[in-house]
């Protein structure tokens, strides 16, 4: 069936900052012993910028918050830091696009873990993020798989639409992002919006190369 989709990006595209240092940020407030963890940060985070780790090993040292998450910290963290730092412009252009029938896709290289409230307070159809190891019911800091980013978050979008029977109206479908990153995912739709970072949409012009 083809559909008429809007794809957003997350992170500095419908909500200010990267979510991943909210994430840890209200850990550190609420649990006092990720506070501790920084200087562990500090050598990943070098690790990963010489190429010795790769992007998900230290990505996990922010994710550690999620070990002591429960429900209620999803609804706070999301009303918070996600709902709460939302950019207007971009969430009222989600919001009329969905009145006017398109299929509102987030993909992000954040957690799907909570990132997929945006899907279930109803504001998008469908989430696709970053995959984290779940054990009794509940979401650990481990990453499964690859990070969605880049070609493996059009990688990840494609085999949602094919699993779901969903073809992309080129034509039609609309995409937004702050960042040369999701080319690849821009690539599946025809116009294309660049959210700035003082929260204004502009033209999508890459710096390097074409939305291929």
């Amino acid at each position: 069936m083809e559909r008429k989709i809007a794809f957003f990006d997350v992170d500095n595209t419908l909500v200010y900052n990267d979510s991943l240092f909210s994430l840890y940020k209200y850990g550190c407030k609420k649990w006092k012993k990720y506070i501790f963890a920084a200087p562990a940060i500090g050598v990943v985070s070098l690790l990963y910028f010489l190429k010795a780790l790769p992007k998900e090993r230290m990505k996990e040292q922010f994710y550690r918050p999620l070990n002591s998450f429960g429900e209620k910290d999803y609804e706070e963290f999301f009303e918070k830091y996600l709902y709460g730092k939302r950019i207007e412009k971009t969430f009222e252009e989600l919001l009329r696009l969905k009145r006017e029938g398109y299929y509102i896709l987030l993909a992000t290289a954040s957690p799907y873990a909570y990132m997929r409230l945006w899907k279930e307070k109803g504001y998008a159809d469908e989430v696709i993020g970053t995959e984290l190891l779940k054990k009794g019911g509940k979401f650990t800091y481990k990453v499964v798989g690859k990070n969605c980013s880049k070609s493996e978050k059009k990688r990840r979008i494609l085999e949602f639409l094919d699993e779901n029977g969903i073809e992309v109206d080129y034509e039609n479908s609309v995409g937004f992002s702050d960042s040369d990153k999701d080319v690849p995912m821009l690539s599946l739709c025809k116009t294309r919006t660049r959210v700035l970072k003082d929260g204004t949409l502009s033209e999508f012009v890459p710096k390097k190369g074409k939305c291929k």
